[in-house]
C-alpha cells in the first residue's frame, strides 16, 4: 500500500483550527514548538495541513493555548483521529489524486449528498460499463492498470448509497440520458441500473429537462455534501483546470444554486417515466 500524502482536507482543517487558537491565544509558532519540544517548522507544517499532528499533540497545543471548551476540544479531537483513520480510499493512492481520495472519504462520511450532472452521470450512480467507457473515451493517457483500478474505486464508492449509510439526491441534465456513452447497449444498461436504484428509493434523481434551457448552473456540475459534526458544508466542483472545494458562504452559494434546479426538474415521478422511456427507445 502506497504511504499516506498531505496535505488531505482533514489536516488542512485541523491546521487551520489550530492555527486559529494559537492566534488568539497570543502564542508564537517558536513558543508552541518549544511545548511540544518540536521546532516551529513542525508546528507550522502542522498548521498547513503539510504534516499530520498526533492526536495527544493536539489535545496539548489546545491546553497551552488555553482552550477549555469541551466542544471544540471533542471536535478537534475528532477530527485529529481521522486523519490518522485508514479507508479502503488509500488502497488507491498509487493512482488516485488526493482529491479524489478526500471525495472518497467525504462520500463515505456525509449525512446526505446531492449533485448536478449536465454532461455524465455521478460517479456514485455508475455501472461498471459506463465508467469503463468513460475513461477509455476521455482519458487516452490512462494505461490498462490505471483504468481498471479507478473503475474498481468507483464501484467500491457505491456502497455509501448500497448500504443506506448516506442520502443521495441527483438532479440530471436530459442530456445525460441520452448521451450514449460507450453505446447504446451500455447506456441502456445505466439507465435500468438507475430505474432500479429509483424504484428501490436508494437515491432521488429529477431529470432537468430540455425544455429549461438556461438554468442556474450552465457552467458546470457539482457535487454538495452534509457532512456531521465538527465538520463543514462542503462543495465539490470538478473543472478541466483542476477541482475545487468550497466551504462557509461559497458552499452555501453552491447550495442555493441546487435548490434553483431543483425548482426547474421535473418530479421524481416524471423523471422515472422519462428515463423508462429512453430506456425502452434502446431495445
Amino acid at each position: 500500500m502506497a504511504p499516506k500524502r498531505y496535505p488531505t482536507l482533514r489536516t488542512q482543517w485541523l491546521g487551520k483550527e489550530l492555527r486559529k487558537h494559537r492566534l488568539a491565544s497570543n502564542a508564537t509558532l517558536l513558543e508552541a514548538g518549544e511545548y511540544l519540544q518540536r521546532d516551529q517548522a513542525t508546528i507550522s507544517r502542522i498548521e498547513s495541513g503539510l504534516s499530520l499532528a498526533r492526536v495527544a499533540d493536539v489535545m496539548a497545543l489546545l491546553d497551552f493555548y488555553g482552550v477549555e471548551d469541551p466542544g471544540i476540544r471533542a471536535n478537534l479531537e475528532q477530527i485529529s483521529r481521522d486523519a490518522w483513520h485508514r479507508g479502503w480510499w488509500d488502497g488507491y493512492s498509487r493512482h488516485a489524486p488526493l482529491w479524489m481520495l478526500d471525495l472518497a472519504w467525504m462520500e463515505e462520511r456525509a449525512d446526505r449528498i446531492r449533485s448536478f450532472d449536465p454532461i455524465v452521470f455521478h460517479g456514485i450512480l455508475q455501472t461498471e460499463d459506463y465508467a469503463r467507457a468513460l475513461m477509455t473515451g476521455g482519458e487516452g493517457n490512462l494505461d490498462e492498470e490505471a483504468i481498471c483500478r479507478f473503475v474498481q474505486m468507483r464501484m467500491e464508492r457505491k456502497n455509501v448509497i448500497v448500504d443506506g449509510s448516506t442520502h443521495f439526491e441527483a438532479v440530471v441534465d436530459e442530456s445525460v440520458l441520452r448521451r450514449q456513452v460507450g453505446g447504446p447497449e451500455i447506456l441502456r444498461q445505466q439507465l435500468e441500473h438507475l430505474i432500479d436504484l429509483a424504484e428501490s428509493q436508494v437515491v432521488q434523481i429529477r431529470v432537468l429537462p430540455a425544455t429549461v434551457g438556461a438554468h442556474a448552473s450552465t457552467d458546470g456540475s457539482f457535487t454538495l455534501l452534509d457532512l456531521p459534526q465538527p465538520y463543514p458544508r462542503v462543495g465539490h466542483i470538478d473543472t478541466v483546470a483542476g477541482n475545487l472545494w468550497v466551504e462557509a458562504d461559497q458552499a452555501e452559494t453552491v447550495f442555493h444554486r441546487y435548490h434553483r434546479l431543483e425548482v426547474n426538474a421535473l418530479s421524481c415521478n416524471d423523471s422515472l417515466n422519462m428515463i423508462t422511456t429512453i430506456a425502452k427507445g434502446l431495445k
